[in-house]
């Protein structure tokens, strides 16, 4: 597969308009963009929200994959500094919420903070499972973790050919996590909002409440009923009500115009 350097990673998913906050959406393991439409179409318009399309997925799906953590942190963050500024977010679902915590790390860093951190359906970054080897299991034994995540549709499980397009990506976002050796960081001094439904075995409440020992700013934890692990996508306008709200609250001016 050819690499193509100057593919963007940040895909807008909003109207362009005058928007007055950034919020910047990381997807699960294989997942694109399209992932966050729904609760894009949901949130009010003076959200700007960017979705992160890395190499391997939709129109880069010729691209090969990345492996490593750093590289695709520093990729996001070079089209993150271009942008034109406005109070930014971060919104990680599954082991999206790794790649999200990463950013808020290292734009703390660069003196230029996340205003909040959406930590959805994922254990916190020192409790993650890295010693499952989901990267590296069987194709059999991934379908059924996958099935049994419901982070992905049965027709693409159930068709071969179909999820030939998908693996590669899928196995590379789960070696970025498990092969990183968790680096502890200092705690980040941002709002944090832990989002989770009940009924999704993989990630319990408790696994949820363990994202407080992240930060040391305001805390919060959600439990959405129904939807299971798959909650992002099936109640859409429930889930924006929460993220417009703690946008909000943390970017005073942002639902002014």
């Amino acid at each position: 597969m050819t690499t193509v350097a100057t593919a963007s990673w940040l895909v807008r998913l909003s109207p362009v308009r005058e928007q007055t906050v950034r919020l910047v959406c990381l997807p699960h393991a294989g997942g694109g963009s399209s992932t966050f439409r729904p609760l894009s179409g949901a949130l009010p318009a003076w959200v700007d929200v960017l979705a992160a399309r890395l190499p391997g997925r939709e129109s880069r799906r010729r691209e090969a994959p990345v492996l490593d953590l750093d590289v695709a942190v520093s990729a996001l963050l070079d089209e993150l500094r271009v942008a034109p500024p406005l109070p930014t977010a971060m919104f990680g679902y599954c082991s999206g919420a790794l790649l999200a915590h990463e950013l808020a790390v290292r734009m703390s860093a660069e003196g230029r903070a996340p205003s909040v951190l959406f930590a959805c359906a994922s254990q916190a970054p020192h409790d993650y499972g890295r010693n499952r080897g989901v990267h590296a299991m069987s194709r059999a034994e991934l379908v059924a973790y996958l099935r049994g995540m419901n982070v992905m549709p049965a027709s693409i499980l159930d068709n071969a050919d179909l999820f030939d397009l998908f693996e590669s990506a899928i196995r590379a976002d789960f070696a970025m996590f498990e092969t990183t050796n968790y680096r502890p960081t200092e705690a980040l001094a941002i709002p944090l909002v832990a989002m989770g439904a009940r009924g999704d075995s993989g990630v319990l409440f408790e696994d949820l409440i363990e994202w407080r020992h992240t930060g040391s700013g305001q805390f919060a934890v959600h439990m959405f009923t129904g939807g299971g692990h798959g909650f992002l996508t099936s109640a859409p306008a429930t889930l924006a009500s929460v993220v417009s709200a703690a946008l909000a609250a943390n970017a005073p001016a942002a639902s002014t115009r």
